[in-house]
């Protein structure tokens, strides 16, 4: 990662001017600077097959303003240490990937918010530590994918309600079947996940009871906050 000599202090600027936000992200370009790769999140309207059905997660929509975003990006993500440590920090169940989405969605469902800091800016060689770790493994991708789907299943567990559960297994067993059809890695990917999310089914459900207790708004809320673009331009 590169960061821009600005690029701290202006995360600083405008995570102190509000005591509600949980965390701030960089507007992320790639290493040579040519392509945006996160310019905060933005949720459309979208199909079956995206991460949320019927949901499209847009991270490239080029904003101008510092704005409330659903999450950050974990590459460039500044957060509160207080609020890091009462929302019981990343979960050390994840292994790789939607550590962000989790934390950031945890900290909205308890009021306090994330913003897109366009005017910090870093360049991100991705996946680069990734890859040297588990240069030696002959199936990268398809544990890439199984610590995805594991990860946002657990997530979707521990943050949304029963209606969007169904949906959202529904969904990937609708994957799962289309998958196999095509003879994808992409259905041993999702069923391995599913597995795996039935063995710490117990664990996931304590931990739902305690970020429910403690949500000031749900996720139905949030999901229709962000879709509907009910977001905050945000002057530090």
């Amino acid at each position: 990662m590169k960061i821009d000599s600005n690029c701290i202090e202006e995360l600083i600027s405008v995570i102190e001017s509000d005591q509600t936000i949980f965390g701030c992200s960089c507007l992320q370009n790639n290493w040579t600077g040519n392509n945006i790769l996160f310019a905060g999140i933005a949720l459309e309207i979208g199909n079956i097959k995206d991460w949320f059905p019927l949901i499209h997660i847009n991270t490239t929509k080029v904003r101008n303003h510092s704005i409330e975003i659903p999450w950050g990006n974990g590459a460039n993500l500044m957060v509160r240490r207080d609020k890091f440590f009462q929302i019981g920090g990343f979960d050390e169940k994840f292994y790789l990937d939607c550590e962000d989405l989790d934390i950031c969605w945890r900290a909205w469902m308890r009021g306090w918010k994330t913003i897109f800091v366009p005017k910090a800016i870093v360049y991100h060689k991705v996946g680069v530590v990734t890859k040297s770790f588990l240069k030696n493994r002959k199936n990268y991708h398809l544990m890439r994918l199984i610590g995805f789907e594991k990860n946002f299943l657990r997530f979707i567990i521990k943050t949304m309600s029963k209606k969007m559960i169904i949906l959202i297994i529904f969904s990937k067993l609708f994957q799962i079947i289309g998958a196999l059809l095509i003879k994808s890695m992409i259905a041993k990917g999702i069923f391995i996940a599913f597995i795996k999310n039935l063995l710490e089914l117990k664990g996931t459900f304590l931990l739902r009871k305690k970020v429910m207790n403690s949500a000031k708004n749900s996720s139905d809320y949030l999901l229709n906050k962000f879709i509907n673009n009910k977001i905050t331009l945000h002057k530090a």
